[in-house]
């Protein structure tokens, strides 16, 4: 016979849940959330958690883990980080950013950090034994008229994708390219909430906050450059 329990939901990450970002390791068994000034970390798969011993200044509002599970970034509300030896959970580098983080992603092959600086990008170099775990500055980008919300890596690891509260999505290149130009998707009528990038590197989606999702079309040159071709829209209902 089947029999009708009354379930109530308790408390799905162990621990009280306040904001900020999530992220998953790269094989999907574990999910990460701040906790406080603290990381969580829920095995999804054996059902434990355990929070993490690095301590950031303030309330965690940004987490990023490198593509082999290696290196966790962990930023405060007021844009001091950690970097962060996630097998060993151990405090490699400190860092203060100098402004509220809305985003940062490690790239695919690990050997880039993108970080949100108001309405500009920042471009590091990861840290390495090499260079003594610090933060070494690339490039800075900007052409944004409002704060950006999210950054996006293409698989190749060579271009990544900005979106902002002022309706514009932006596509940069890691390093000078010849033919390339930095452009701007200016399809949204609202603030964009993320971007991502097709695995064949055709396409770049993007969402916007009124639901409204853009596809952009382009073409990958031999010279390196992009060229728009069409978009193609896809609204709720």
């Amino acid at each position: 016979h089947f029999r009708m329990h009354s379930y109530r939901f308790s408390n799905l990450l162990g621990a009280t849940y306040k904001g900020g970002a999530i992220e998953f390791t790269p094989d999907g068994n574990v999910l990460l959330s701040p906790v406080g000034n603290r990381v969580s970390g829920v095995d999804l798969v054996q059902g434990r958690c355990v929070t993490l011993a690095p301590e950031n200044r303030e309330d965690v509002a940004v987490l990023a883990l490198t593509k082999d599970a290696r290196l966790l970034l962990s930023v405060d509300v007021k844009g001091h980080a950690l970097l962060i030896n996630f097998v060993r959970c151990s405090v490699l580098a400190r860092i203060n950013f100098k402004a509220a983080v809305r985003s940062a992603r490690w790239s695919p092959n690990s050997a880039w950090l993108v970080v949100s600086h108001g309405r500009k990008v920042e471009l590091w170099r990861t840290p390495t034994l090499e260079l003594g775990w610090q933060f070494v500055k690339h490039r800075v980008y900007s052409g944004h008229h409002d704060d950006i919300v999210d950054l996006s890596w293409a698989p190749d690891s060579q271009f990544f994708t900005s979106c902002s509260k002022d309706g514009s999505v932006r596509l940069w290149s890691v390093d000078h390219l010849e033919g390339f130009q930095q452009m701007a998707l200016l399809e949204h009528r609202s603030a964009v909430r993320a971007s991502f990038f097709s695995a064949d590197l055709q396409r770049i989606f993007s969402m916007s906050r009124d639901g409204i999702l853009v596809s952009a079309r382009f073409k990958l040159q031999e010279a390196g450059n992009l060229q728009k071709d069409r978009h193609i829209y896809c609204q709720p209902g």
